[in-house]
């Protein structure tokens, strides 16, 4: 699709605030991800899955909630689920409310469920997440699925994180 060519267009109308890497050939999930890791340059990022779509408040809603709770190292939002005929179904939030989660709660129900399905769905602190820099995460084809969320509990267990009951994220199921 036209996907990069987009991402081109966006970085020339901001520049020094789009970061964009094009690998010449295919160096799976886990390299890709270590070298968008070294090249954050802002405040706050999202890992952004190539299927799913965000709510055009979603970036200003996360970043609200972290400006307001500096102790916070991401927010992680709910989602709707998006079937590959564009129909749009609301999912069960997974805390009845917005909230603040301190250690470590959250990183007991990472132990037990899958808050975040998606990576789309968290907004990260850059400084929170350099306590992490050097996180190398599961390695090979668990990284794409696992990886993640092994990064997502580590810093739930040291930092509070905020939880948007709000669905700002479309997440594209398949078949």
């Amino acid at each position: 699709d036209d996907s990069w060519d987009i991402a081109l267009k966006f970085s020339q109308k901001y520049p020094n605030k789009i970061f964009l890497a094009r690998n010449h050939q295919n160096f799976a999930a886990t390299a890709n991800l270590k070298n968008c890791m070294s090249n954050i340059r802002g405040r706050y990022f999202m890992i952004l899955c190539s299927d799913d779509k965000l709510d055009k408040h979603c970036v200003e809603r996360a970043v609200e909630q972290l400006e307001a709770h500096p102790d916070a190292c991401m927010t992680l939002m709910h989602r709707y689920i998006l079937s590959e005929s564009g129909r749009v179904t609301n999912e069960a939030p997974f805390y009845d409310q917005s909230c603040k989660i301190f250690p470590p709660k959250q990183a007991a129900v990472y132990m037990m469920a899958s808050v975040n399905p998606t990576l789309s769905q968290i907004l990260y602190r850059t400084d929170y997440h350099t306590a992490t820099k050097n996180f190398e995460g599961a390695s090979g084809h668990a990284n794409r699925f696992l990886g993640n969320r092994v990064l997502d509990f580590t810093l739930s267990c040291l930092y509070p994180i905020i939880y948007l009951h709000t669905p700002l994220v479309y997440h594209r199921v398949h078949a």
